[in-house]
């Protein structure tokens, strides 16, 4: 196992141990795990938005090119940095962290959009 193989995955333990941790606080404080639904439509039934699309449609690919990469790229470092010992697992880790990531981003682009058009509003009904 390389260096770059063993230190990406010690971080993405240390991070998804954090990640759990924060979902245990979550569900402390809350009392449950699941976001309440903001309409009355069954989860799977809802509409998904176009930058969550985005977002599901780039893990998705990140999963594939990991599986497809012996196929596609025989003779590239990135297929070789795969077939060390647990690259693969540390590749998927990575690929679910980069996730939540952007998820995150886009939930927190959303929510400053939507204040900064509720301060605009608020501000023409003033005037």
């Amino acid at each position: 196992m390389s260096p770059l193989t063993r230190w990406l995955g010690i971080v993405a333990i240390a991070l998804v141990v954090l990640l759990l941790c924060n979902a245990l606080v979550y569900r402390h404080r809350r009392g449950t795990f699941v976001l309440k639904q903001k309409s009355d439509a069954p989860f799977l039934k809802q509409r998904v938005e176009g930058p969550q699309l985005a977002v599901m449609l780039l893990f998705v690919l990140s999963l594939l090119l990991g599986v497809c990469a012996p196929y596609l790229l025989p003779q590239s470092s990135f297929n070789v940095w795969l077939g060390e010992p647990y690259a693969k697992a540390v590749y998927y880790a990575w690929c679910f962290l980069g996730c939540v990531v952007l998820g995150t981003l886009v939930a927190v682009a959303n929510l400053l959009v939507s204040k900064r058009y509720a301060s605009q509003a608020k501000r023409s009904h003033e005037a």
